[in-house]
Order: structure tokens, then sequence, then C-alpha cells
């Protein structure tokens, strides 16, 4: 029995020592990184982070808000193909639509691009989920789209 104990232990540490993921600890200390870095203005360097995090995280429970983060930094750098990839990204996974930000940004990456027709798509779909909940975005979303129109 105790050889079986022991066998089991050896695995266990075995398989920590050749992990390449993050643990919840390390996750968060990463995460707290690409924050700061980004308060820095230090865009590239938190882009790289939020790509390891994006990488190297166990769990699926950030990913959504790591991809709308990157995201934006990628539309701080105007490199808008990056950013709508990223909005998507966090789009696909926030199934109960709590990533509204997500969801502006790809509207407004869209009309940076020059897809105007999809970017008022956008718009309108976003005042159809969240216009009644956010009635001063709400009227952002109604005047892009009338700018968006001329």
């Amino acid at each position: 029995m105790v050889t079986i104990a022991l066998f089991a232990f050896t695995a266990l540490v075995l398989v920590q020592a050749f992990r390449n993921d993050l643990n919840m600890q390390e996750e968060t200390l990463t995460a707290g990184s690409a924050e700061t870095l980004t308060t820095l203005g230090r865009n590239e360097e938190a882009i790289e982070v939020y790509t390891r995090l994006l990488t190297l995280s166990r769990g699926e429970g950030n990913f959504s808000a790591y991809h709308l983060n990157r995201g934006d930094l990628y539309f701080a750098e105007e490199q808008y193909d990056e950013a709508l990839e990223d909005y998507q990204a966090a789009i696909s996974r926030d199934e109960l639509g709590l990533l509204y930000q997500a969801r502006w940004n790809k509207a407004q990456t869209l009309s940076r691009l020059g897809r105007e027709e999809e970017a008022k798509a956008g718009f309108e779909a976003f005042i159809e989920e969240y216009g009644g909940e956010l009635p001063h975005i709400r009227q952002r979303a109604e005047v892009a789209i009338a700018l968006l129109e001329k």
C-alpha cells in the first residue's frame, strides 16, 4: 500500500514538474502584470502577456476578458484586424451576452476597417440587445449609425 502511495505521489510530482500551464495564483499575477503594463502604456508588452494567458491558462473562465482586453490593446495600436479577431473570440465565448463592450468595440473596429455596412449592422444588433438596459450607449450607437449613413 505504501508503494502505491509513493508511486502516485512521484507521478504527481513529475506531472507538476513538466506542466507548462499556469496555476490559479500564477494566472492572477500574470493578469495583474498585463493590467499594469496597459496602465503604463506598454501595449505591445501587455499584448504578449495576454497572449501568454490565452495560451497557458488552465481554465477558460477568463478567456473572454483576456480577448476583450487584448482586442482593446490591438485597437489602440491600430491593428484592427487583430482587434476584430479578439472581439469576435470574446463574443463567441460570452454565452450570456455580458460583454457588451466587446460587441460595441467590434462594431467600431469594423467601421475603422471601412466595413460600414457590417459596422452599422453591429450597432443595430447592439441596440436591439442592450438598448433598453444601456440607454446612454443606445444613443451613442444611434449617432454612430447616423454617421455611417452619411
